[in-house]
């Protein structure tokens, strides 16, 4: 199930995160939550993107309706 957050990404050749914005995320494998540790895929200047969550904030967002903001690696 795809889910909306405010993604931050940090490739490994990065010391900061790059801001994404509000964009579409899908936990895989498919139908699985979005939390802490979830790998995930999503697209960024038209390419398939796979990553980790490394943090997600807040961490009740699934409970109260917010759009969560997540860092990937």
């Amino acid at each position: 199930m795809p889910y909306q957050a405010i993604v931050y990404l940090r490739r490994a050749s990065q010391k900061s995160a790059t801001n994404l914005g509000e964009i579409g995320v899908e936990p895989l494998p498919a139908g699985s939550p979005l939390k802490q540790g979830s790998h995930i895929k999503f697209v960024h200047e038209g390419r398939t993107v796979l990553g980790r969550v490394d943090m997600i904030a807040p961490d009740d967002w699934d409970h109260t309706g917010v759009t969560p903001t997540i860092h990937v690696v």
